[in-house]
C-alpha cells in the first residue's frame, strides 16, 4: 500500500457515528433489503413484532405442503394465511404466512372471533403471542 493510500486509510478508519438522518436511511435500506429477501412470504425473527392484516377470504388456514428445509425433498403440512404486513415498507402487498401449527390454531381462534388485524410477536423459535390490534394503542 502506498504512503498516500495508508494515510487515507488511517484517516478514514476512525470510528465515525452516522447522523440521525443517516441512521434512518440505513434502517430504511435494511428493511427494504429484508423485504426483497423475504419476497412473498412473511417471516419472523425471535422478539420481532409485526401487525398483520389478514385477508378476508374463505381460505385462511388452508393446509398446504411445503418443502422444508428447501431442497431437501421432505415436506411438512402447514396452515397458510394471506396477510398484509402493516409494519413492512409495502403494507399493501399481500404475502403468505405459514406459522407453526400451534400458532395457526391461535390465529384461527382470532379469526373465528372476528379479529383480522393482529399484533404478532415471536417470543421464541416456535412460541408466538397473538393479540387483536387496536390502532389507537
Amino acid at each position: 500500500m502506498s504512503d498516500e493510500a495508508l494515510k487515507i486509510a488511517t484517516e478514514n478508519s476512525k470510528k465515525s457515528m452516522p447522523s440521525e438522518s443517516q441512521k434512518q436511511f440505513l434502517e430504511d435500506s435494511d428493511r427494504e433489503i429484508k423485504e426483497i429477501i423475504d419476497g412473498n412470504r412473511i417471516k419472523f425473527e425471535v422478539h420481532e413484532t409485526r401487525i398483520l392484516d389478514l385477508v378476508r377470504n374463505g381460505k385462511q388456514g388452508e393446509i398446504v405442503e411445503l418443502e422444508y428445509p428447501k431442497g431437501s425433498g421432505q415436506f411438512k403440512k402447514r396452515a397458510r394465511f394471506l396477510a398484509r404486513d402493516l409494519t413492512s415498507i409495502y403494507p399493501q402487498k399481500e404475502k403468505e404466512w405459514t406459522p407453526p401449527p400451534k400458532v395457526a390454531q391461535k390465529v384461527l381462534e382470532k379469526i373465528s372471533q372476528g379479529f383480522y388485524v393482529l399484533r404478532v410477536t415471536q417470543k421464541e423459535l416456535y412460541e408466538y403471542d397473538i393479540e387483536r390490534f387496536y390502532p389507537d394503542e
